[in-house]
């Protein structure tokens, strides 16, 4: 299950290992982080940090974790458009993702896409079972 943050790359079908210098170069890449967008503008500003282990995927061609700082790449993405989305279950459970919708993103190659995914907190709940 995905949450409500999709996006349309640009991009052709998949990744392929062993690749020659010449092929990487034909290659694009998406990056980006996961980060907690703590005054909700939707823009990653210095003090926000990133969200660690959160699952991000082209749908049928990579998925990755993102690392400590909520940063994620994808490398070796042929030109075109691909699906790309958030394992809602692999958010931690007081976030949510601040924008729903689609967002065109070309991926060229030798180039690099960059996408940031705001979430913000959605609240807690606590308590004392006995």
């Amino acid at each position: 299950m995905y949450v409500g943050y999709s996006h349309s790359f640009g991009g052709g079908a998949g990744r392929k290992k062993n690749l020659s210098t010449q092929e990487r170069r034909q290659r694009g890449k998406i990056s980006g982080r996961v980060f907690e967008d703590k005054n909700g503008n939707g823009i990653w500003e210095i003090g926000e940090v990133g969200v660690p282990d959160v699952s991000v995927n082209i749908v049928g061609v990579a998925q990755q974790k993102t690392d400590g700082d909520g940063r994620f790449a994808l490398p070796e993405l042929r030109p075109g458009n691909y699906q790309f989305g958030v394992e809602a279950k692999t958010l931690p459970i007081e976030y949510t993702v601040l924008a729903a919708g689609e967002v065109a993103l070309q991926v060229v190659a030798d180039k690099t896409a960059s996408v940031d995914i705001p979430v913000v907190r959605t609240g807690k709940i606590w308590g004392i079972v006995f």
